[in-house]
């Protein structure tokens, strides 16, 4: 994978790993290297609980001061003697301030233990790292932080979070696609898109799986035309992305998908009518709705992401406004007007 991964600028390894959480400055104000030594809270793998500093490390070893019946002890423990995430823990504890590339470590170390969501918050603290140091990384270290995203991405993908996965990719494709190659692009669109995929596969065929195979044959023929939507959809919503650095373009693909989505929408609820009651086709339908509007939905968050980065605000509005129309609580809708608003105030207007 990494030959596909070319030198990246330091603005986007920042703007690739910023989707994982919402709160840089909360973070690096918890767990910032080179503050005081605090005492913490560290599992070992035989259940007990151990209340200490820590006072050096050597290689995979550390040197603890412990808090015992009011007073004090101090005593070397290897760190595999402790649980997963006392692991990370006890690894972070240890990043020497700066040292952008030992934070790099603890991240993959966390995601190899598949504590991904920790891994995230390490990853986090990295870029952040990273901005404050202003000094050129080197091309391996890019590297490893972009394929460790993908990592993240899959992750996502894995635990059927796909919006989540898709409004990471555009955002990091609609502010830094310039500097991204086309074989970049399409290794972060692949990952979520095939995630997404082998997801949706997963629960078809577990709804499908006690069904007569010739009422399912029957089912997919009145079934086709909204797949073939869709499909067409998804198409033309890759390639409108692939094209972030030709607005105009990419604009004109994007809404492309949106009719297409809007026309998927209109046969399901054409077909409910026609079979009110067919348990087995509405759980169909249900499912052919679920992704066709989640679909609708990411596209015009994309097309508002990419009028967004290029200062169409009426036009990143309008996507917006869309949505809220008929789901006024949704989550990553509401997010996008947020950033929409500060973007106008920042333009003055």
């Amino acid at each position: 994978m990494h030959r596909l991964l070319r030198p990246l600028s330091l603005s986007l390894f920042v703007g690739l790993v910023l989707y994982c959480l919402p709160s840089l400055r909360a973070m690096t104000q918890e767990s910032a290297a080179g503050e005081p030594a605090r005492t913490r809270s560290y599992t070992l793998t035989t259940g007990d609980t151990l209340h200490g500093t820590i006072l050096e490390s050597e290689g995979d070893r550390v040197r603890l001061k412990l808090k015992i019946l009011g007073g004090s002890s101090e005593r070397w423990y290897e760190i595999s003697h402790f649980q997963p995430k006392s692991q990370v823990r006890l690894k972070h504890e240890m990043v020497a301030d700066g040292d952008v590339l030992a934070q790099l470590a603890v991240a993959e170390f966390a995601a190899d233990l598949g504590l991904y969501d920790q891994a995230r918050v390490e990853l986090k603290r990295c870029a952040y790292m990273a901005k404050e140091s202003e000094a050129p990384q080197s091309e391996q270290f890019k590297d490893r932080a972009v394929a460790l995203t993908v990592k993240l991405l899959q992750d996502h993908c894995n635990r059927g979070e796909i919006a989540a996965a898709r409004a990471g990719v555009t955002r990091i494709l609609a502010k830094h696609g310039e500097a991204l190659t086309q074989e970049q692009q399409s290794l972060l669109l692949h990952t979520v898109e095939f995630g997404a995929e082998k997801h949706q596969a997963a629960k078809d065929a577990k709804r499908r799986s006690k069904e007569d195979a010739k009422l399912t044959a029957e089912r997919e023929k009145k079934l086709a035309p909204i797949h073939k939507h869709i499909d067409q959809g998804k198409a033309l919503r890759r390639s409108g992305l692939l094209k972030s650095r030709q607005y105009g373009a990419a604009r004109r693909e994007l809404s492309r998908a949106i009719d297409h989505f809007d026309d998927a929408l209109e046969e399901i609820e054409k077909i409910r009518k026609d079979h009110p009651d067919d348990p087995v086709m509405s759980a169909e339908l249900d499912a052919a709705f679920e992704e066709a509007k989640g679909m609708w939905q990411d596209t015009l968050l994309s097309r508002s992401s990419l009028a967004l980065a290029n200062g169409q605000f009426n036009d990143a509005m309008e996507g917006v406004n869309t949505i809220l129309a008929d789901s006024p609580h949704q989550e990553q809708a509401l997010a996008m007007r947020g950033r929409i608003e500060v973007a106008q105030n920042d333009w003055g207007w």
